[in-house]
């Protein structure tokens, strides 16, 4: 199983890391998307972030990111969001 697992990674790295012109904007998305989800916020796949980083594969997540295509964090609820205090009311003037 765990050579399955590490041949789908590397698979999806080279996709991610191919030409543009030879992978799809939707793939090459889905495969950040797919590792991201891996690697953060908690890391599923032992050393899959350092993976993510010496191949450079976090330059192409990032951007994804920065654009709004992806997200590397969890959704938040909001009925299980607690707030500790208050630090402003109202409008300034």
């Amino acid at each position: 199983m765990a050579r399955i697992r590490e041949d789908h990674i590397r698979w999806t790295i080279r996709c991610i890391l191919a030409p543009k012109s030879r992978v799809p904007h939707a793939v090459r998305l889905g495969a950040c998307q797919s590792l991201a989800q891996l690697a953060f916020p908690e890391e599923i796949v032992p050393d899959i972030r350092e993976r993510i980083w010496s191949t450079g594969v976090i330059h192409h997540i990032l951007r994804y990111a920065r654009n709004g295509e992806l997200t590397v964090h969890r959704k938040a609820i909001i009925n299980q969001v607690t707030f500790d205090h208050q630090i402003a009311s109202g409008t300034s003037s």
